[in-house]
């Protein structure tokens, strides 16, 4: 008999909690875990066959280097002095522009990215490239335009709202939310409670809905400025939420204005009285709305997101209880990323910009594959597969191929992996500490940090933040750090009080802005090493500047300080740092 391990799981966003039965350095089972405050008792196929993952047998065990149209195994030292050498070279010959990371995270991970950018930052350079600009750049673009904010975006009040709308999504089978089928069916079988499904196809959540909306492929924008047009020529938006929150909407109602409505259903493929009575009960019932992929990556997708927030702001359901909320999260996904900031990068060859930070990946090749003495000329791929994943694979394999350098740091072998000059051995989410930065419930927020249940060193694998960290280290970008950082480090690993090394942290990054975007890296080498885990130490750098300080709720939440500091616990504005270590500490305990 193995021994039950708690932890999350790895194949999603929503990190639902598992148990895992472990023996001889082998997950044995997997199930879902019942006291998980995130999931209770739920899980999805994905996560009960998450010993797959672990088990893969291209996993990789040691650093390889391409020679010739092989690879052959070398030490750890030997790949990172002749990254470090190459990199730098490229970098001070070509500058910041020349080199590029994609990927650094997995949906339930995110803590590769953290020093990664950390890198990329140190570099000097701007470019990361990761999935989400396939998924969710239009989506927080839109977000960005009309609340203000890109990080923070709009999500259904799951338990109160009236109606529940699925908008290209099949959440009853591909989850998305949590406890998926148990809400959905919840929800439909109510009597005061709606399910609506917007979907061409008639899926499993479609079929258990109380009404599905099937325009045709790619026609949502079309329907959505039909339907926008129908509630403002009937009268129907919410006057009074529009005169105490809205701004600017008569600039937009322009848009709306002598549209052929019953065209626009038509082309949609949707019959007008069943518009009608959609708009109607968008308008008299609190709704919220689960937008997934097949919106995020249809035909027009950053307008069918762009539109979708205009009818949930003119129905009076944004931002407001029982209809589409924002939930908090206890780790900062990122900042704003405005485009007409001189200071941000477009990129050269296509002249794109960034959303949250992230260039949309599908023009890495034409960014790489042109005669600019500014193009892409290094990439970095972490825990990502661009050759087998993103948009035009051969224009990929291509440009890839092409680079004077590629350094690949993943667990398998992948198709990407193939091209590289240099592949670094990763442990995966379950042999290694693991942060997930879209840790939302509502209305609870539930913070959690992925423990290792893999505990044995396999190979020579190594954490994904101590590689990168390592490869600062080899390319002489990062910088050489005072002694009292390490002294300070240690001694709170030893003895469990953190506080004054943040406030010798404090007092560094004060004198060193240049080196602010590289704090985690800072953190994870100083505190990391200590700690045993260089992700475990910024996920408590991350919980000292978490978004939800300074709002009262570890307050709420019973989350007192560690008793450590009982003087400066007592001051208004220590209080709170004191309260969010706490909370890491709570994480910290608790798998």
């Amino acid at each position: 008999m193995g021994e039950w391990k708690k932890t999350q799981c790895n194949m999603c966003v929503l990190s639902c909690g598992l148990e895992m039965e472990v023996e001889d350095n082998k997950i044995l089972r997997v199930r879902p875990d019942p006291s998980s405050p995130r999931s209770h008792g739920y899980c999805c196929r994905k996560g009960r066959t998450a010993k797959y993952y672990q088990e893969d047998p291209n996993r990789l065990d040691y650093p390889l280097k391409k020679v010739g149209d092989h690879f052959e195994r070398v030490t750890w030292e030997q790949a990172l002095q002749e990254i470090g050498q190459r990199a730098r070279r490229i970098v001070d010959i070509h500058g910041p522009r020349s080199v590029g990371l994609i990927g650094g995270t997995l949906s339930a991970g995110q803590s590769d990215l953290v020093f990664g950018r950390g890198l990329m930052s140190l570099m000097g350079s701007q470019y990361y490239f990761n999935p989400i600009g396939i998924e969710f750049m239009g989506s927080w673009w839109s977000h960005g335009k009309i609340f203000g904010d890109q990080m923070h975006f709009l999500e259904p009040d799951d338990d109160n709202c009236e109606m529940l709308i699925f908008w290209g999504s099949n959440s009853y089978v591909s989850g998305q939310i949590l406890n998926a089928r148990e809400k959905i069916r919840e929800t439909s079988r109510g009597t005061e409670r709606m399910v609506v499904s917007v979907d061409p196809r008639l899926s499993e959540t479609a079929r258990m809905a109380d009404l599905h909306i099937m325009p045709r492929m790619g026609a949502d924008s079309l329907m959505l400025r039909g339907m926008i047009a129908l509630i403002l020529q009937k009268g129907w938006e919410d006057r009074a939420y529009i005169a105490k929150y809205v701004k600017d909407l008569d600039a937009v109602r322009p848009w709306f204005e002598g549209v052929d409505i019953g065209e626009c259903f038509r082309v949609s493929g949707v019959r007008y009285e069943t518009m009608e009575r959609f708009c109607r009960l968008l308008t008299t019932k609190k709704w919220g709305v689960h937008m997934d992929l097949g919106l995020f990556m249809g035909r027009h997708n950053t307008l069918n997101c762009y539109l979708l927030l205009i009818l949930a702001v003119l129905c009076g359901v944004a931002l407001m209880p029982g209809g589409c909320i924002v939930p908090e999260c206890t780790i900062l996904r990122g900042y704003t990323t405005d485009e007409n900031d001189p200071k941000v990068w477009r990129t050269v060859k296509t002249d794109r910009f960034p959303v949250l930070g992230t260039y949309p990946e599908s023009v890495v090749p034409d960014e790489i594959l042109n005669d600019d003495p500014r193009r892409i000329r290094m990439m970095f791929v972490d825990a990502s597969n661009p050759a087998r994943s993103y948009p035009d694979t051969k224009a990929m394999v291509k440009a890839l191929s092409s680079l004077e350098l590629l350094v690949c740091i993943d667990t398998c072998m992948t198709e990407t992996a193939r091209l590289a000059d240099y592949v670094l051995p990763a442990k995966n989410g379950y042999e290694a500490y693991e942060l997930n930065a879209f840790q939302y419930n509502f209305p609870e927020i539930v913070g959690h940090m992925r423990h290792p249940v893999i505990e044995w060193q396999i190979g020579e694998r190594k954490e994904g933040g101590q590689i990168w960290i390592e490869l600062a280290k080899a390319t002489g970008f990062l910088p050489k750090l005072p002694d009292f950082l390490y002294k300070a480090g240690e001694k709170a690993a030893r003895t469990g009080d953190r506080i004054p090394y943040f406030m010798k942290l404090l007092a560094y990054a004060g004198t060193h802005m240049k080196y602010f975007d590289a704090l985690p890296m800072i953190v994870g080498e100083t505190l990391g090493q200590y700690m045993g885990s260089a992700v475990r130490a910024v996920v408590w750098a991350a919980y000292m500047t978490s978004p939800i300080a300074n709002k009262g709720m570890l307050g709420k939440a019973g989350v007192p300080p560690l008793g450590k500091h009982p003087a400066l616990e007592k001051l208004p504005g220590f209080a709170e740092f004191c309260r969010l270590d706490a909370a890491f500490q709570l994480v910290d305990d608790t798998p």
